[in-house]
């Protein structure tokens, strides 16, 4: 621990810590080191700064799993009793720092936690037996754990600190398995403590969900207190009705909809549920709207900000009632200016907007034009754009939008969304694509809105418009390329097949591939990232791509074939998508050169049952191949590499039987060779399980 402690503090901060296969193993010693009690708070200190570390680099995932385990009651891997561990998140909680912050509601969730408990971590310690950690032996020791995080949190939860909202809502979420866990005088209190202060719908709601989930395994006095204290927590004015219903999150642990007793666990009435909370919250805009008491002005601050799941109902509700329409829209266009950015919603705004359109459409018209410059709104309008149908204006105004520049080019990718496109004519949609996919950064959500439309074209049954395939083709064939994208490979794969058949289809995917493989030449693109891009560009056009692929100087060959296994490294082979005849026939128009070459791109086994065999066109390879030896020999150098796993040793040893499998006649020119290079595989087997062997004790026995 103090080696760790002295590296964690040296120039360089927390450069030590140690991968393996993308593993980070230093934080999975720690947990192992936070068994005792006595070390429990410096290795979490030590996880604390290794999630500091990772969130700068953007992925503490790992880390904050690890962290997470050490909370729990149960499999937690630690002897820490349960007043350290509340001590340790309470400080984390009340941290000046956003990222402590968070790592404290992860904590508080893990010892909120009360029911299906798993771990896939180690509880060993090198040769040290050791349990699964604090495991409580009674009912009395259970509530102990819950009882002492509630006294913990409470002073929190009241607060005005900037984590006590995320603190109630983290309560809210756990309220039905603690009411399981029996700590009913604790709940009862903080329940009462927080609605004394705030309109607490959150815990109304995990209230409800307690009585519809958990009733069946309450005694009667204990549904008896729970259903006083649900009456006690009740919305009843107005205000609180929609914050209840209207303000919350939807699919979530909190959700209104599930609070409906008479709806079962089937899909439909689950469906139904949430129907039926849509319309509530559509009637409550009206009821708003209708109000004349300033329940509006009382509200409006927390209807443009926050995750609220129904605004939208709610702005239709709205808009259909309200007496001054573009003076509420005035209202709630000036509340949206107050919050920062990131705490922004335009959902009641979107929904205001599609209410319009029924009720007032020339003033939804008049409101998108001003929302197009407005210094608030501008950079939502692709957004609120997609609440009504498009239509010509509406290209007009998104076009002007983009010539503005203050919507962020990302947030266009929302048309491709709910078919929202499905209303414009191919050569309107074709028009703004190549104006979006001009700009530095829209390529992206052009390649998603088109994908996107060609889907719905093929769900409605529609031919998609030529206009439309002409502007797929120049999408793809302007295409760039980012390493760190993933993202783009099945949507191009979608528009390569509809836009990519025929003569000018092989055309444009010849300067594709070519300018594909340059990038994964200039390390500018991973082959692996765009594995369905490349099948369906082999798929549309296969002679073509042998040409593109493996055509050229040596130099240009080769780079299409390392292309292609680093496509076979992780996914399917796109030379699948070739005829086999399609192969032999190109390979044989320069045969000495093509045989060994593509050898070393076709999937020359394939698994059958048990057993590893060679491929229809592996076989057919070498028997057509000029020097068969050669395509061998660039099959057996693939052995090692075409694998999903495992020991390196086993992987070849499996592979031998292929070589053994080979029919081949005495006066074959393949014999000798066969012989020569099983025996020299012989040796590489036990070379490799040798140093597996060595490596398996050198980690095993590190702790003897």
């Amino acid at each position: 621990m103090e080696a760790l402690e002295r590296a964690a503090d040296a120039p360089g901060g927390l450069s030590f810590a140690e991968y393996e296969f993308g593993t980070n193993k230093t934080a999975h010693l720690l947990r192992s080191l936070a068994y005792d009690p006595g070390l429990f708070d410096r290795s979490v200190s030590l996880l604390v700064k290794l999630a500091e570390a990772e969130s700068r680099d953007g992925n503490r995932q790992e880390i904050a799993s690890i962290f997470e385990s050490l909370f729990h009651i149960y499999l937690s891997g630690t002897q820490a009793p349960i007043e350290q561990r509340a001590r340790l998140i309470e400080n984390l909680l009340r941290s000046n720092d956003a990222g402590r912050r968070d790592l404290g509601v992860i904590g508080l969730r893990a010892l909120l936690k009360a029911g299906q408990f798993h771990s896939s971590y180690s509880f060993a310690f090198g040769a040290q037996p050791r349990n699964f950690g604090y495991w409580p032996a009674s009912r009395e020791e259970i509530e102990h754990w819950y009882a002492s995080v509630i006294r913990m949190l409470e002073p929190l939860a009241v607060s005005d600190h900037p984590v006590a909202e995320r603190v109630r809502h983290t309560l809210a979420a756990h309220f039905r398995e603690l009411w399981l866990a029996g700590v009913y005088d604790h709940l009862e209190r903080v329940s009462h403590a927080i609605s004394a202060k705030f309109d607490w719908q959150e815990g109304w709601i995990g209230i409800r969900k307690a009585q519809r989930y958990g009733a069946k395994l309450m005694s009667k006095k204990s549904r008896s207190r729970l259903a006083v204290l649900e009456r006690s927590l009740r919305p009843t004015t107005l205000v609180q009705q929609v914050r209840a219903a209207v303000l919350t999150e939807a699919w979530g642990p909190l959700d209104f909809a599930d609070i409906d007793i008479d709806a079962e666990d089937d899909g439909s009435n689950i469906m139904a549920a949430h129907e039926r909370a849509q319309a509530m919250a559509e009637m409550l805009g009206s009821e708003v709207a209708k109000d004349s008491t300033g329940v509006f002005s009382q509200l409006v601050p927390d209807l443009v900000r926050g995750r609220g799941a129904r605004l939208g109902p709610f702005g239709i509700g709205l808009a259909r009632a309200a007496s001054d329409r573009e003076a509420i829209w005035q209202k709630l266009v000036a509340a949206l200016a107050v919050p920062p950015e990131e705490h922004r919603n335009v959902g009641i705004l979107y929904g205001y907007l599609n209410g319009l359109a029924k009720t007032d459409p020339v003033l939804c018209d008049v409101l998108l034009e001003e929302a197009v410059t407005n210094a608030t709104l501008a950079c939502w309008f692709p957004v609120l754009q997609t609440s009504v149908p498009l239509n010509g204006r509406a290209v007009t105004r998104l076009k002007r939008s983009l010539v503005e520049g203050k919507a962020p080019l990302g947030g266009f990718e929302c048309l491709s969304g709910g078919r929202a496109t499905d209303p414009l004519s191919g050569a309107e949609l074709a028009d703004f694509l190549r104006a979006l996919a001009a700009k530095p950064e829209g390529f992206g959500p052009a390649v998603q809105i088109l994908s996107m439309r060609i889907h719905s074209d093929k769900d409605a049954k529609r031919t998609t418009e030529p206009e439309l395939i002409e502007a797929g083709r120049e999408l793809v064939a302007g295409m760039s390329y980012d390493k760190n994208d993933d993202r783009q490979d099945y949507s191009l794969r979608t528009i390569v097949d509809v836009c990519l058949g025929g003569e000018v289809g092989g055309s444009v995917a010849k300067t594709v591939a070519g300018r594909f493989k340059a990038a994964v030449g200039g390390y500018k693109a991973y082959a692996f990232h765009y594995d369905q891009f490349v099948q369906a560009l082999f798929r549309a056009q296969p002679r073509a791509l042998l040409d593109a692929f493996f055509g050229g100087g040596e130099k240009d060959r080769n780079l299409g074939v390392r292309a292609v296994e680093d496509i076979c490294h992780i996914h399917e082979n796109p030379m699948d998508q070739v005829p086999d005849d399609m192969v032999i026939a190109w390979c044989a128009e320069d045969a000495a050169i093509r045989y060994p070459l593509i050898a070393g791109a076709i999937r020359f086994a394939r698994v059958e049952g048990d057993s590893l065999e060679w491929s229809p066109l592996g076989l057919r390879m070498l028997k057509h191949a000029p020097d068969p030896a050669a395509v061998l020999e660039r099959f057996i150098s693939r052995f090692e590499h075409d694998r999903d796993g495992g020991r390196v040793s086993a992987i070849l040893e499996s592979r031998l039987q292929l070589l053994d499998g080979l029919k081949l006649g005495a006066s074959s020119v393949l014999t000798e060779f066969v012989r020569q290079k099983r025996e020299e595989l012989g040796l590489d087997i036990e070379k490799h399980r040798k140093w597996e062997t060595e490596h398996d004790k050198d980690r095993d026995e590190r702790f003897e």
